[in-house]
């Protein structure tokens, strides 16, 4: 009897599922005829005991053997009985079921900036995740992870090295090397990832500081970005976010209570505080905007401004440019001069050259007295209001003395 035949390997080929059930019934007869001859010796076997006084030890070493056959039996039948025993069918043999693929965003062509190594890795990790059949631990799977990241690979020296490592990546195959993806990843962090990110996110951090304009959420995430590769720990990274989070939300925070202690309960409060802010302003501007809308705009009448260039004395014309201003205003029916009105805003004031009222002594219409310094006045006295003059000055001398 020949035995069992062995089960196909997946995904399942249509002919050799076939071969598989004809062998598994040819060899389900076959055991049925061996149970029944097995069961027609055991009962052979008994009447002769019962006949010729037999060994009980024969006996038991024939009915043991039969028990260990019904064991194997029981358990090819539980195979028989198996509902994948029979061929699949046409259609679902060639669309083998497969859980659906899942979209995610196409990464960004890599150039070999290093700056944007995790980013791209990342990108390319999901990817990969979204498809664990096509990059699965297999060989072909690995191999699918290195090609697919090396397509994206097609802009400045990472290019180069693209094909570079494809054409590596095939050799090896030739001689026997299978495709690897840790090796492969490797490999490009050695070529592209930053020799020493702890250095480099220490630095990061120590300079990352909220400055005027910045968002909040945007600086609490870039920090959140840093931290877990700078090797601190949370006194030194609470450290660093009391000094380089924005004063105003330093002083909110720390004045708050009860004060918070650690660095995740500093985030929640800034968090919190920050928002409140943010709704203060909100509501500050549509205060201002509704105030805004129901003020009344005051309205000017309108008024022109001429002037013309003076005329020229040096014996040739020349052509007298004009040029004139209108400012906006609100139409009048009454016909006021505006100069007048002007004037009829203006309080009355003393001249100080004429001693009038109404102007000011810039724009007085009397010819205004020359004015004489001391020593001027002095050359135009005669001799003998000099020496009158003298004799006063002696007398208020004597006066004094």
């Amino acid at each position: 009897m020949s035995g069992l035949p062995p089960i196909p390997t997946q995904p399942p080929n249509p002919d050799e599922w076939a071969a598989f059930a004809h062998h598994l019934e040819q060899y389900l007869q076959q055991r049925e005829q061996a149970q029944q001859a097995q069961i027609a010796t055991i009962t052979q076997a008994a009447q002769q005991a019962a006949t010729t006084n037999s060994s009980p030890q024969v006996v038991g070493l024939g009915i043991a053997d039969a028990i260990k056959d019904a064991v194997k039996d029981h358990l090819f039948a539980a195979i028989s009985n198996a509902p994948s025993t029979a061929a699949p069918s046409q259609t679902s043999a060639t669309n083998p079921t497969r859980p659906s693929k899942i979209k995610v965003a196409t990464p960004e062509d890599y150039d070999g900036d290093m700056s944007k190594t995790d980013n791209f890795l990342h990108a390319v990790s999901l990817v990969h995740q979204s498809d664990r059949i096509l990059y699965g631990d297999s060989t072909d799977g690995h191999r699918n992870r290195i090609l697919v990241t090396l397509s994206y690979m097609n802009k400045g020296r990472a290019a180069a090295w693209a094909r570079n490592r494809n054409t590596t990546m095939h050799d090896d195959e030739q001689h026997g090397t299978l495709p690897n993806w840790d090796t492969f990843l490797a490999q490009f962090k050695l070529a592209f990832a930053d020799p020493n990110p702890k250095a480099t996110a220490q630095a990061k951090l120590e300079n990352h500081r909220m400055t005027e304009g910045m968002d909040f959420k945007t600086f609490n995430s870039t920090f959140e970005q840093y931290q877990s590769d700078t090797g601190y720990d949370d006194e030194a990274l609470l450290r660093l976010y009391k000094r380089n989070i924005s004063s105003r939300l330093y002083n909110l925070v720390y004045g708050s209570y009860p004060q918070p202690k650690t660095l995740q309960s500093w985030k929640d409060r800034a968090f919190a505080m920050d928002n409140a802010y943010q709704e203060k302003l909100q509501d500050d501007s549509q205060v201002r905007r509704r105030t805004n809308d129901t003020s009344h705009t005051r309205s000017y009448p309108s008024r022109t401004t001429t002037y013309s260039a003076p005329k020229t004395t040096t014996g040739f014309s020349a052509s007298t440019p004009t040029y004139t201003t209108a400012a906006p205003s609100t139409a009048s029916t009454n016909d006021v001069v505006p100069m007048d009105v002007d004037a009829s805003r203006r309080p009355n004031r003393r001249c100080y050259n004429c001693d009038e009222m109404g102007h000011i002594s810039r724009y007085c219409p009397h010819k205004r007295e020359k004015k004489y310094t001391v020593r001027e006045l002095l050359q135009l006295l005669t001799p003998e209001e000099k020496e009158g003059k003298k004799e006063k000055k002696e007398d208020f001398q004597e006066a004094r003395e």
